[in-house]
C-alpha cells in the first residue's frame, strides 16, 4: 500500500475558518479516491491536521496503480442515425471496423470491446488538486498576486508526496505558490525540514516546535493550567473551555504563562474584567472556589523561550492595564449621570427605522410584561416590573456599553445598583443582568419570575415587530437573529415551566405597534417559525430526527409550546425503552394494507358496528374507544396516554392473526379496512409512528 500526504502551507488561517476548510478538502479529496478506485480496502480514512499556518492531510492504504480492465460496451442499434453510432465510436476511441454486432431483446446492436487502462495513483490525485483547491467555499477570502485565485490568507508552498517521493505540482506556477520539497519549521526556528515520509515529517515538526494535532495543543494548554490551578487553588469554568480551543488554533507551539490582574482594578464588575480579557486579548480568565474572578489569568503564546516567560507575562500585563484603564473612565464616568437622566437619551437612539427608538421600545416592552403577567397568573410586584422595563435599555447610552455591546444589561444592573435608585430591589438588579439571557444553547436561561418576565417582554417585541415589518430570517440570513430570539423564548417557556398559548397571546398584544396593515398580519405565520426553532430544540435533545418528524403531523399546530414539549419528552422516552417497537411494527403493517387496498377501494372513517362478525373484531373497537376517550379527558397525562396506546398491541396482533381482511364480502372487507384506518388515525394523534424508524 502506498502512502500519500499532502501539507498547504500559507499565512495566518484565522481560526473560525481553519476547520471548516479542512473539512471540505478531506471530503473533497475522498470523493476523487473513491470515485477512482484508488483504495486498497472498502474502508478508508483520511487523518487530517490543522494549524494557522498548514492545512495537513495523510492517507496510508492506497494503491499505487488501478488495474487495467477490458470490458463490453452495449452501442446503438445497427439502424440507429449515422451520428449516434459515430459520436459512440468517437466516446470509445475506436474505428468502426472494431464493432461488433449481437443480438439483443429482439434487436441487433453495436458493441464494442474497451480496454481501460490503469492509471497511476499519483496522477490522477495530482490532475485533481488543482481541482479541489479552487473549488473550495471560504468564508472569507482574498486575492494577493494572482488577479482570479483566492484563498484564506497567500499561499506560500503546497507539498504533494506519494509512495514516499515529492510529486511535482507544475499548475502552482500559474498562482504564483511555491512547490519546495521540503516544509519550514516553527517561524522563531526558521529552518528547512527535508524527510522521506509522514512520520519523519511529523517527528521532525515536533523537533522544531511545531504540534500538527490541534486536539494535542489543546491537551497541552489544558495540562497547564490544570497543575496552575491546583496550585493556587482557583478552577477554569467549563464554559471557557472554548478559549482553549481558540487560543490552540492561533498557535503552532503554546507556550502557557500566567498573568495577574493589578490590584487597582479588581474593584471592578467582574464581567467587566472578563469581557476585556476575552474580546481584547483572548486571554483565559480563572476563578475563586466561590466563582467570583481571580487576580489570575492565562496567556497562550506561540512558542517561547523559558527565559523569557517572565518578561512576556509583564508586557501582556502592562497591556492588559491599560486597557482595564480605558473601561475603568468609562465605568467612572457613566457612574457620574443618575440613570433616570439617560431617560431622554434614549428617544435618540434608532433600534429601527420601521419600529422606531429604543424608547418606543422600552414603552411596548412595558406593556407586553403587563399582559404576560396577567396571563401567567404570576405574582409579580408591579412597581419593579415596570420600573425594571423602563430602566431595561438605559445602558445603551453609556460608554461602557458602546465600548462593550456584549455588556448590555449587565452594566444597567451594575449602575442601577450602585446608584440605589428608588423603588429598585435585588429583583430589579437581577432582572436589568438577566434581560438577555439565554444569548446561546449554552446559556443559563433567567429564572427569576421579574427576569424572565423581562426576558420574554423584550424577545417577544423583537420578534413580532420585524414579522410585522416583513423583516423575516431568510435561508442563509438572520441579520436581526430572530432565530436566537425564538430559541430564547421556548427555553424561557420550557425551563421556567410557563403555560401560555402564543397565538391568542400575540393577537393580543399586536395592537401597541403603531404599524400599518397591521389587520393584514397572519400570526400563523410567526407560530410556524418558532415550530421550527422548537423542531431544532427537540432535535438537539434526541439527535434522532425521524422521532422529531413523528411528532409533527398535520393536527399537531399549537401554540403552547410547554406542552408539546412535555408531550414530546413521553414520546421519545417511549421510543428510547423499547415500548414502542410493537407498535411501529404494527402501525406498519395496518399502513401496507391500507395503503394497497386504498388504491382499489374508498375506505370510509366509519366504522359500522352492526358489520363486526368475529370476536377480536369487537375488542379492537372497543380498545380504540377506550383510547380516544383517554386521549380526549386525560390531555396532559402523556404517560397514560401512551401506555394505553402500548396495550393496543395485543387486540391488534389478534386482529391480525384471527381476522381475515381481504373477504369476498365488500361491506366487511371496506369495514374491516375502516378499522384499520382508525387505527392509525387515532396513534396518529400523537405521532405518526410511519416515519420512526427501529
Amino acid at each position: 500500500m502506498s502512502e500519500l500526504f499532502i501539507e498547504v502551507l500559507s499565512e495566518e488561517i484565522p481560526y473560525w475558518l481553519q476547520k471548516n476548510i479542512v473539512e471540505q478538502f478531506k471530503t473533497k479529496l475522498h470523493d476523487v479516491i473513491i470515485e477512482n478506485q484508488l483504495s486498497g480496502s472498502e474502508t478508508f480514512n483520511i487523518n487530517f491536521h490543522f494549524t494557522p499556518l498548514r492545512l495537513i492531510f495523510f492517507c496510508d492504504n492506497l494503491i499505487n496503480e488501478q488495474k487495467s480492465s477490458t470490458e463490453i460496451i452495449k452501442g446503438p442499434a445497427v439502424d440507429a442515425p449515422d451520428t449516434a453510432i459515430e459520436g459512440f465510436i468517437k466516446n470509445i476511441g475506436i474505428s468502426k471496423k472494431e464493432l461488433k454486432k449481437k443480438d439483443f431483446k429482439k434487436k441487433t446492436y453495436y458493441f464494442a470491446k474497451h480496454e481501460k487502462i490503469g492509471r497511476k495513483s499519483e496522477d490522477i490525485i495530482k490532475e485533481n488538486l488543482e481541482k479541489i483547491i479552487r473549488s473550495l467555499n471560504w468564508q472569507k477570502s482574498m486575492r494577493w498576486s494572482h488577479s482570479s485565485f483566492r484563498w484564506g490568507r497567500p499561499l506560500k508552498n503546497i507539498l504533494f508526496y506519494f509512495d514516499s517521493k515529492n510529486i511535482p505540482l507544475n499548475f502552482l506556477e500559474n498562482y504564483s505558490v511555491d512547490n519546495n520539497p521540503f516544509t519550514i519549521s516553527h517561524k522563531k526556528v526558521d529552518k528547512e525540514l527535508r524527510f522521506k515520509n509522514f512520520n519523519q515529517y511529523k517527528k521532525k515538526l515536533l523537533n522544531s516546535k511545531v504540534i500538527i494535532e490541534h486536539q494535542k495543543r489543546e491537551e497541552k494548554i489544558k495540562k497547564e493550567i490544570s497543575r496552575f490551578c491546583q496550585s493556587k487553588k482557583i478552577l477554569l469554568k467549563n464554559e471557557h473551555n472554548n478559549l482553549i480551543s481558540l487560543n490552540a488554533g492561533l498557535v503552532e507551539f503554546p507556550s502557557i504563562l500566567f498573568g495577574k490582574i493589578h490590584k487597582d482594578f479588581m474593584s471592578l464588575p467582574q464581567e467587566i474584567l472578563e469581557a476585556v480579557m476575552i474580546n481584547d486579548q483572548n486571554f483565559i480568565p480563572l476563578f475563586n472556589k466561590n466563582n467570583n474572578l481571580s487576580s489570575y489569568f492565562v496567556i497562550v503564546s506561540d512558542y517561547i523561550k523559558k527565559e523569557f516567560y517572565k518578561k512576556i507575562t509583564e508586557d501582556n500585563e502592562k497591556v492588559l492595564q491599560a486597557r482595564f484603564a480605558d473601561a475603568s473612565f468609562y465605568w467612572k464616568n457613566d457612574l457620574k449621570i443618575k440613570f433616570e437622566e439617560r431617560l431622554s437619551l434614549l428617544s435618540d437612539i434608532q433600534f429601527h427605522e420601521k419600529l422606531g427608538s429604543f424608547e418606543d421600545k422600552e414603552k411596548r416592552i412595558e406593556s407586553i410584561a403587563q399582559v404576560l403577567v396577567e396571563t401567567l397568573k404570576v405574582k409579580c410586584n408591579s412597581t419593579e416590573l415596570l420600573l425594571a422595563a423602563k430602566l431595561s435599555k438605559l445602558d445603551l447610552t453609556t460608554g461602557l456599553v458602546r465600548e462593550f455591546p456584549e455588556l448590555q444589561g449587565i452594566i444597567g444592573g451594575y449602575i442601577a445598583e450602585k446608584q440605589k435608585i428608588k423603588d429598585a430591589s435585588k429583583n430589579v438588579y437581577l432582572a436589568l443582568k438577566e434581560q438577555y439571557l439565554p444569548k446561546g444553547p449554552l446559556d443559563l436561561c433567567p429564572k427569576n419570575d421579574l427576569s424572565y418576565i423581562l426576558s420574554l417582554s423584550d424577545k417577544l417585541d423583537t420578534l413580532l415587530g420585524f414579522f410585522l415589518i416583513a423583516e423575516i430570517p431568510s435561508a442563509s440570513k438572520d441579520p436581526y437573529a430572530l432565530r436566537r430570539a425564538a430559541l430564547g423564548i421556548l427555553r424561557i417557556i420550557i425551563e421556567n415551566n410557563l403555560k401560555i398559548k402564543l397565538e391568542p397571546f400575540l393577537k393580543e398584544i399586536v395592537h401597541i405597534y403603531n404599524l400599518p396593515n397591521i389587520s393584514n398580519f397572519k400570526v400563523k405565520d410567526l407560530i410556524i417559525f418558532l415550530t421550527e426553532r422548537f423542531k431544532f430544540l427537540l432535535k438537539s435533545i434526541t439527535k434522532k430526527q425521524d422521532v422529531v418528524n413523528s411528532f409533527f403531523t398535520h393536527k399537531t399546530y399549537n401554540s403552547n409550546f410547554l406542552i408539546l414539549y412535555k408531550k414530546f419528552l413521553a414520546l421519545n422516552e417511549f421510543i428510547k425503552k423499547g415500548k414502542g417497537k410493537k407498535i411501529i411494527e404494527l402501525n406498519k403493517r395496518a399502513l401496507n394494507i391500507v395503503t394497497i387496498e386504498g388504491k382499489k377501494m374508498h375506505i370510509k372513517n366509519s366504522i359500522d358496528t352492526a358489520l363486526l362478525k368475529e370476536k377480536q373484531e369487537f375488542i379492537l373497537v372497543e380498545k380504540l374507544n377506550q383510547i380516544e376517550n383517554i386521549i380526549k379527558f386525560e390531555q396532559e397525562n402523556f404517560q397514560n396516554i401512551l401506555n394505553e396506546i402500548s396495550s393496543l398491541h395485543l387486540p391488534l396482533n389478534n386482529f391480525f392473526d384471527n381476522v381475515m381482511v381481504n373477504v369476498n364480502d365488500l361491506k366487511i372487507k371496506s369495514n374491516r379496512l375502516s378499522i384499520l384506518k382508525r387505527v392509525l388515525d387515532t396513534l396518529k394523534t400523537y405521532a405518526d409512528f410511519s416515519k420512526i424508524q427501529k
